[in-house]
């Protein structure tokens, strides 16, 4: 069913002679990625600005990052993407930022909000520690005031009006977003994991789509051959929530103590079994014998 799908998907874009490539990813250098996320007292305010004191400055390293291209002539267009990223978590909210800068034409599209993936937006997923699969809170915001939450999988319902502020102006675009921790299966200081991916493009205009991907994930590709296989929240990038100071206040994973063997009853177990297997060995020994004599 789905190979027949993609044979009729493939069909269609022929038929539009759209300009299909095939798709690129480069991992990220790191494997293990986290990032230190504080608690403030006080949350920003969502209105397309990021105050001095309202987001800590998350800190990124490029080996943190990995690239989605249609082709290797894209490499160079996300490859130099200029662009800084704010998070804090405050009142049971997690709330992130973020700022870049890309050239005016790839803002101009309008789209339907389910497809801005295809076009420039910001898309962000959050799970709970130890999710795998598609089972992470995935939506995304562009410019002109759409959202859209794109992962059905994660069996969550979520209002993003009025919890989310994107501005485009002067090449430069800023966005904002808070999201309960409730909404993605968190709760208060409990360990998650997020991944965010800037998407470059005009499909419309025949652009060949490009990302950029802190971590893994979001993009829903892993390798050219399975554009589904990377859509896995265990790839994402895990959240170590500080406070202000630095230090590290996320609980630690529930764990049941495990209790410890009984090992004098394993003992009696096991003389038991050797001597009842030392007994019928004697009988069949004897046995063997008699009938032999």
């Amino acid at each position: 069913m789905k190979k027949a799908a993609a044979a009729i998907i493939a069909a269609l874009f022929l038929l539009l002679n759209i300009n299909v490539c095939a798709v690129i990813q480069y991992p990220p250098k790191d494997t293990d990625i986290t990032v230190s996320v504080p608690v403030y007292d006080i949350p920003p305010v969502i209105d397309g600005e990021i105050g001095e004191d309202e987001y800590c400055s998350l800190q990124i390293d490029r080996t943190s990052l990995s690239f989605v291209v249609g082709s290797e002539s894209d490499w160079s267009r996300v490859r130099d993407t200029v662009f800084a990223a704010y998070a804090c978590v405050c009142s049971d909210c997690f709330y992130f930022a973020l700022k870049t800068q890309l050239p005016p034409q790839y803002y101009k599209t309008d789209c339907e909000a389910r497809l801005m993936w295809a076009q420039t937006a910001l898309l962000i997923s959050l799970a709970p520690s130890g999710s795998s699969g598609r089972t992470a809170l995935e939506f995304g915001i562009r410019p002109n005031s759409q959202s859209y939450v794109f992962n059905k999988y994660a069996g969550k319902e979520i209002d993003l009006t009025g919890s989310f502020s994107a501005i485009y102006s002067d090449g430069v675009v800023i966005y904002e977003v808070k999201v309960p921790l409730s909404a993605f299966g968190a709760e208060g200081k409990d360990r998650f994991s997020f991944c965010f991916s800037i998407s470059e493009g005009d499909f419309y205009d025949n652009e060949r789509i490009a990302y950029v991907q802190f971590g893994q994930g979001i993009s829903g590709f892993s390798t050219a051959e399975d554009a589904y296989a990377g859509k896995d929240a265990a790839l994402f990038p895990t959240v170590i929530l500080t406070d202000q100071s630095g230090v590290t206040v996320t609980e630690p994973p529930d764990t049941e103590p495990s209790e410890p063997p009984n090992t004098g009853s394993d003992l009696l177990i096991w003389a038991a079994v050797i001597v009842a297997s030392a007994l019928i060995a004697s009988i069949l020994l004897a046995n063997v014998i008699k009938k032999r004599v």
